[in-house]
């Protein structure tokens, strides 16, 4: 570029020379710099679930308030200062495809408002601008937050490195704090049944067939519900509590029976199911005790 000074004043000459060796030392870095500005919309969501938030802090500040906001209703958290870190299930469901919107504000009395955030580089934070002072702003490896979130093994939505509010109009390090946009892992639900105390198979001699005892637990299930292949009444339909139970029913066609317990988490729509066998002998019949039989006289 050739400029022409003979038509310049002094002064529009000096900041002629002035913005070239500011161009020279890159200054202007920071005003091209593209990052998302606080507070942020994003998501597109890969499919539903509920909200999972990881942190972690890399200042010695009080913290951060973050608002998120989706559809037009929003919740409030805290995020802990001085180097802390903490795991959010925030309690808010996403469906596929939607979006959120983020805002964070110093916790500190004057409440400064975040710059914004620039996205995770292998698996590295900072944006190495000049950091005002002759020098460039830190690059900071968080692997080992990324793997931290990656450990319940849900798809990471969205990893991003923090700045706070600016000291001074340049200010974009974004290595102040991360966070790492996830889904809560989906509870899935459990159930044990047993016959007479047994997972089965077992026979019951005849004499017995009106002491058949079917006893059950469950683990993150809000609903149980009984099922047969002989069409019994007394083993159908929802059983309460679902986390545990017993029910004596009688059995009175010689027959190989299955009773079936199912039971879901209504969070997740996620099921289990447990199954156990029950052979009614015939009335007379010899009993052969082998391997994994139990036999009730």
């Amino acid at each position: 570029m050739k400029i022409n000074f003979q038509k310049y004043s002094k002064i529009v000459k000096f900041f002629i020379v002035f913005t070239v060796v500011l161009m020279t030392m890159r200054v202007f870095d920071v005003f091209a710099y593209v990052y998302n500005e606080n507070p942020s919309t994003f998501g597109n969501f890969p499919k539903a679930g509920q909200l999972r938030v990881y942190y972690k802090d890399f200042l010695g500040g009080p913290g951060f308030n973050m608002l998120i906001t989706k559809n037009g209703v929003s919740k409030s958290f805290s995020l802990p200062g001085y180097q802390g870190q903490t795991m959010l299930d925030t309690g808010i469901q996403v469906a596929l495809g939607d979006l959120i919107t983020v805002d964070l504000v110093e916790a500190d009395a004057d409440g400064g408002e975040c710059v914004g955030w620039i996205a995770v580089q292998d698996n590295k934070c900072g944006s190495g601008l000049p950091d005002g002072n002759g020098g460039h702003y830190q690059i900071i490896d968080v692997s080992q937050w990324i793997n931290w979130a990656n450990q319940a093994g849900e798809p990471l939505v969205s990893r991003q490195c923090w700045g706070d509010w600016p000291e001074w109009s340049g200010d974009l390090d974004f290595e102040d704090f991360l966070l790492v946009f996830s889904y809560a892992p989906v509870p899935q639900p459990t159930v044990d049944l047993k016959a007479n105390g047994s997972d089965g198979p077992i026979t019951v001699a005849y004499q017995n067939r009106n002491s058949l005892n079917l006893s059950w637990t469950s683990q993150n299930a809000d609903s149980c519900t009984a099922s047969n292949d002989a069409g019994l009444s007394t083993w159908s339909g929802s059983k309460s509590p679902p986390s545990a139970g017993n029910q004596t029913i009688s059995l009175s066609q010689v027959r190989t029976y299955t009773f079936t317990l199912t039971c879901q988490n209504n969070t997740s729509g996620n099921s289990a199911s447990d199954s156990v066998q029950v052979t009614l002998l015939a009335p007379g019949a010899p009993v052969v005790v082998t391997k994994g039989v139990v036999v009730t006289y």
